[in-house]
């Protein structure tokens, strides 16, 4: 277990953080789900969301006011606990890194696992698929997807870059993007990365009402929270959603390797189908 360190950065004066890797540009989860989280969460735990389903009759000219029966079912989301964990060697120490110089790099694999299962109820047959391919994406598509969701009380695209850049505007007066409105949708998002929603999957149009998601700190005894150090903490997973996570650190008493984690549980599962669709660029309808 070693990290892999450029050796021309011992003999230079580190800056307070390292360069990283660009990362991902997510859309809010709030754009294509909504918040159901509990305090605190055991592995594998299910957390039942109601969900209403039908209600009573509306009369007419009613002769008996105590009528009507409404329906409440429930959806399932089981959590799973998603840890980040990074280290830095007594060595790399003396050579003046620091642990922070090692935060960004992993907040964003931490954010892209978050997304990742965020987005996996688009898999599967969960919503009615849309296909076609991004350079044919157009106008015309737009107004489909417009129709079918018609009914959505919120209704919001989320397009990969590929099929985003197919509305960039001839004209840099134009504007697009979150709140812009672009052909009736109340939001234009941008997200590039689609690994958890399932194969040729590029965009969604749905809601706040499509997807639930639970999210909450891990259940930890007291000797071992004192242990290691472990704080809750908020960091923001994407545009408009912060997180609570566990942010712990401690030093190995065999290897002196100083460590750091962030830990969460997380889950999603399909809420409401209704008028929402996934963007494939092939497969099936």
């Amino acid at each position: 277990m070693a990290n892999s360190v450029a050796a021309g950065l011992i003999l230079d004066t580190l800056g307070s953080r390292t360069n990283t890797v660009l990362g991902n540009r997510f859309a809010p989860l709030g754009a294509f789900s909504s918040d159901f989280t509990e305090d605190p969460l055991v592995q594998g735990q299910r957390v039942q969301i109601p969900q209403a389903t039908a209600g009573g009759t509306t009369q007419t000219n009613p002769t008996n006011w105590e009528s009507g029966d409404s329906t409440i079912g429930n959806i399932g989301v089981t959590v799973a606990q998603y840890s980040q964990s990074w280290h830095i060697t007594p060595l790399q120490l003396n050579n003046r890194f620091r642990m922070a110089q090692l935060v960004d790099i992993n907040l964003q694999n931490f954010a892209n696992k978050i997304m990742d299962v965020a987005f996996a109820p688009m898999a599967g047959v969960n919503f009615t698929n849309f296909i076609e391919a991004a350079a044919t994406f157009s106008a015309t598509n737009l107004k489909s997807l417009y129709a079918a969701g018609a009914k959505l009380p919120i209704k919001n695209i989320i397009l990969d870059g590929s099929y985003y850049a197919q509305f960039l505007p001839a004209s840099l007066s134009t504007e697009i993007g979150p709140n812009k409105g672009l052909a009736g949708f109340d939001n234009f998002f941008l997200n590039t990365r689609w690994d958890g929603a399932g194969t040729n999957v590029l965009g969604f149009v749905g809601g706040p009402q499509s997807i639930a998601y639970v999210a909450g700190v891990p259940v930890m005894d007291d000797e071992t929270r004192t242990d290691i150090n472990a704080t809750p903490l908020s960091v923001k997973i994407s545009d408009s959603v912060s997180m609570t996570v566990i942010a712990s650190t401690w030093l190995s008493r065999a290897t002196r390797l100083r460590w750091a984690s962030l830990d969460v549980m997380f889950g999603a599962a399909k809420l409401d189908n209704t008028g929402c669709r996934v963007i494939k660029s092939g497969g099936t309808a």
